[in-house]
């Protein structure tokens, strides 16, 4: 579009790119590079260690259909552009196609390859990044590379990992990004979302209930993200027009969720 940036949202834009550039070299992935990709796979062809090769098939079944079922696909991609455009240049639904396309290829390739669910997720946040570019993309780098390096490749998740790694992904996410609660951004879905997770674990609920219950919250934050302000970001200069619509960037999150849910319905007990 030909909306101008302010200079401290474009710098931010710009700071949030060369993050998801630095993704494959960040300090917080030792354990989820290519290297261990390939020592997967060739553990895995070698015929040893059958009872890692199970939980890493239990754990990583999830993460790869969570990618297949997860795209966007032109009707998604559409609705998101279109609340997009209402204060900001209409591409964030163009943004995730590609991001969402881009993962679940990685994803496949690191199947393929026999990694575990962490690596897998790492790289797919990797070329998530990559691919679909700008502070969307780099976010959801973060949020995937973070979710991985919790998460490892050998046990498979229960519900005090899961909050755990949705915690330290929300963390990163308001770090990186600088947005916090109530700027009308993902992290108005993320947030809750979290919260909803961690008192899940307080009372020993399983991953599935937890998931699906948070998964409701998370939806219902991101609807009412129509009451926001846009106090970051692109829509910022035009925020008043925004008033009613709700946050695309908070609905492709709620939207990912809820696909999310239904794939740990069917994987995990």
């Amino acid at each position: 579009g030909g909306r101008r940036e302010a200079p401290q949202d474009r710098a931010e834009h710009l700071q949030l790119q060369a993050v998801g550039g630095r993704l494959a070299r960040d300090h917080h992935q030792p354990a989820h590079d290519r290297r261990a990709l390939r020592r997967a796979a060739h553990e895995l062809r070698d015929g040893r260690d059958e009872g890692a090769r199970s939980i890493r098939d239990s754990a990583r079944a999830p993460a790869l259909e969570g990618r297949h079922e997860g795209r966007v696909d032109r009707l998604g991609q559409e609705e998101l552009g279109r609340l997009d455009a209402v204060a900001g240049d209409g591409d964030h639904g163009i943004g995730m196609l590609r991001g969402v396309s881009a993962a679940l290829d990685a994803a496949k390739k690191a199947h393929d390859a026999q990694a575990g669910a962490g690596t897998l997720l790492t790289l797919s946040g990797e070329a998530w990044a990559a691919r679909a570019g700008g502070t969307s993309g780099a976010l959801w780098g973060v949020i995937l590379n973070t979710f991985g390096v919790k998460l490892g490749d050998t046990t498979a998740p229960d519900t005090a990992t899961v909050a755990g790694s949705v915690a330290a992904a929300l963390c990163e996410v308001m770090q990186r990004g600088k947005a916090q609660p109530g700027d009308k951004t993902l992290v108005d879905v993320l947030q809750p979302f979290s919260a909803a997770l961690d008192q899940a674990s307080a009372r020993g609920i399983s991953v599935v209930t937890a998931w699906q219950d948070a998964a409701d919250i998370a939806n219902t934050a991101a609807q009412q993200t129509r009451n926001l302000l846009p106090r970051i970001g692109r829509a910022r200069p035009h925020a008043e027009k925004s008033i009613g619509t709700p946050d695309p960037g908070a609905i492709s999150l709620a939207m990912i969720i809820t696909v999310a849910s239904e794939v740990i319905r069917k994987h995990c007990p």
